[in-house]
């Protein structure tokens, strides 16, 4: 998995080269990494063939050439925004999950853009966790049902032990709770690995898909955000000439909505 290649990269690097490095730096290198592992997927067309895999066994009866046709230039990516000074939402980073979305009618095929949104607060653990400043918790309690905590942890003294891959979801807890894990190393908290986060934020089990909660709190403007994408690198041309074949050869209708 892309994340789980990066969270390793991450590791490594700080290991060599960066010990000590704080969750800011840690959290824009982990993105970068990631951008560089879904850009070596893409190149070896991974997400395209598990798009012709999955519709063709949803939909047998779509000529196989046809969904392959349809799959070209598709691509995951990363989107990122930097945070801009005097920004506050109650989390570090804003994490968003923007799948492909397709829907079948008799006649026609329409593919759009399905977002779900998690507010992050990433956290550090030099010697010990800290607490949950006052703008967090002041702003959080509104919002634990499309929150998260990223744990990042060193375990040595020199910083050069780097730990990821852990989260804790704030769905279903409170602020109190949160302070007494953090003041307890998060010893009886039920945390998840990032796959199991991904996974859930994928298939809509935690986070938000109200548009005004995403656009206003976890990525408005000038907040730092970053959004995993499933989409068409050229969309326009590309659907421009599958709908114009389409029509030539009378066979499924298709559309698209989304950026």
């Amino acid at each position: 998995m892309a994340w789980c290649a990066a969270e390793n990269k991450m590791v490594a690097e700080v290991g060599k080269h960066n010990p000590g490095l704080g969750e800011e730096g840690i959290t824009e290198r982990l993105f970068v990494l990631l951008q560089e592992e879904l850009q070596n997927a893409n190149k070896d067309r991974l997400v395209e063939r598990a798009f012709v895999a999955d519709l063709s066994n949803a939909h047998p009866d779509i000529q196989i050439d046809r969904i392959e046709n349809l799959s070209q230039g598709l691509i995951a990516e990363v989107l990122h925004s930097r945070h801009i000074e005097g920004t506050k939402t109650g989390g570090d980073f804003g994490l968003i999950w923007s799948s492909l979305e397709v829907e079948r009618s008799a006649e026609k095929l329409h593919f759009s853009q399905n977002r779900n949104g998690l507010l992050c607060q990433a956290k550090l653990k030099k010697q010990t966790w800290g607490q949950l400043t006052e703008p967090q918790m002041r702003i959080l309690p509104e919002h634990m049902k499309y929150a998260a905590m990223a744990l990042y942890r060193y375990e040595d003294a020199n910083l050069r032990q780097l730990h990821l891959g852990q989260w804790f979801s704030c769905k279903s807890s409170s602020v109190d709770k949160i302070n007494e894990h953090l003041r307890n190393d998060f010893r009886r908290a039920r945390l998840k690995n990032s796959t199991e986060i991904l996974n859930a934020l994928a298939e809509m089990r935690i986070g938000t898909r109200n548009t005004n909660v995403i656009d206003g709190l976890i990525a408005p403007n000038g907040s730092r955000y970053f959004e995993l994408r499933i989409w068409w690198k050229d969309k326009d041309d590309h659907f421009a000439e599958v709908i114009n074949s389409a029509k030539l050869e009378n066979e499924l209708k298709i559309s698209v909505t989304g950026e």
